[in-house]
């Protein structure tokens, strides 16, 4: 057993595997760790990630999409906030049986489809834009992601809402009397 956990171990750590899943969340506008309201989110998408390359041998493109879905289901969803061990192992349990690639993708989209139903987007979603006061949370983090993914341009500005999130550019901020504004240096 020691040597099975070391092995996969050495899988989970490799940063080819790491960074390629980065860039996965990255390429849904998801560019900065403030736009991720739960760290379990990224562990446990990262979790099905190794599992459609190493053990189902997902082509790239199509564990790139299923990846992408997946975890912005769980994000916009609080999926893994509160008692997440108990969601993801039902989670896994799920995935468990599966013996091949399709299968395995087919029943992570089902939980996909199961939880951003037609309810959820007409129903649950606006209900939860309604009762939130607070502009940091999973929706409005989707929201952002969205507008950066699409390439929006800020509001007033010629720049893009990604580089607002984008951690390589630096940020001047500066005050006009009780106003604050962010500058791009």
């Amino acid at each position: 057993q020691f040597e099975v956990f070391k092995e996969t171990l050495f899988k989970v750590i490799d940063t080819k595997n790491w960074h390629s899943f980065l860039k996965i969340i990255q390429s849904i506008g998801y560019k900065s760790s403030g736009l991720i309201a739960s760290g379990n989110s990224i562990v446990n998408s990262y979790i099905f990630y190794l599992l459609g390359k190493l053990s189902y041998n997902i082509d790239f493109k199509e564990l790139e999409r299923l990846i992408a879905k997946w975890f912005f289901m769980s994000s916009l969803t609080s999926r893994y906030s509160g008692s997440s061990e108990s969601i993801m192992e039902s989670d896994l349990n799920k995935v468990k049986n599966a013996k091949n690639g399709d299968e395995f993708k087919t029943a992570l989209l089902n939980i996909v489809d199961s939880t951003l139903t037609n309810d959820f987007w007409n129903i649950s979603l606006p209900n939860d834009l309604l009762v939130t006061s607070n502009t940091i949370s999973p929706v409005a983090n989707a929201f952002f992601a969205s507008l950066i993914c699409n390439g929006t341009n800020a509001l007033f500005s010629g720049k893009k809402v990604g580089d607002l999130y984008d951690p390589s550019i630096k940020i001047k901020k500066s005050s006009l009397g009780n106003q604050s504004r962010i500058k791009l240096v």
